[in-house]
């Protein structure tokens, strides 16, 4: 811990030089869960991009470990297969649950202050077809390098 770098929550740890982002320019970002303490991600490459890089204001970073904290509890919890998996499906899933109001409000102001920002949304089984926005209902509009989803209206990623 570094009380003098802002940024001491979202460093890296343990993240091999291959999970960071080394595109040159970065121009969208996703907010996700992906095992490391920084939740954000590059949406070209989907590698880790370093708060620096972005610009990423000291005031959104403890909101952001926050939601990232969270976040990992509950995908744990669904991960371990054990009791509470249901419970956490159910969490990680709900449109109007607290994990993913915050989520999506930290993306609406990365958006703002930094790059445009989406967000991942967890999908328990990815070999089941998506072909809705778990937020609108609308159509999701498939990528055309990655087996992901992308409702353009609520910036939601599948």
């Amino acid at each position: 811990m570094n009380q003098t770098d802002p940024y001491w929550m979202l460093r890296p740890v343990h993240t091999r030089g291959d999970e960071i982002c080394s595109c040159s320019s970065v121009t969208r970002l996703i907010l996700r869960e992906c095992l490391t303490p920084n939740p954000i991600s590059c949406a070209s490459c989907f590698c880790e991009v370093e708060p620096y890089r972005i610009g990423l204001p000291a005031e959104l970073v403890q909101p952001i470990a926050q939601w990232r904290g969270l976040y990992y509890s509950l995908w744990t919890l669904w991960l371990d297969s054990g009791p509470y998996e249901e419970w956490a499906t159910a969490r990680l899933g709900d449109p109007h649950g607290a994990v993913n109001r915050r989520g999506i409000d930290l993306c609406s102001e990365l958006s703002r202050v930094c790059l445009p920002t989406l967000y991942w949304w967890f999908v328990p089984d990815p070999d089941l077809p998506r072909t809705d926005c778990p937020l609108c209902h609308g159509s999701l509009v498939e990528w055309p390098t990655r087996p992901v989803f992308e409702c353009h209206a609520c910036g939601i990623l599948t």
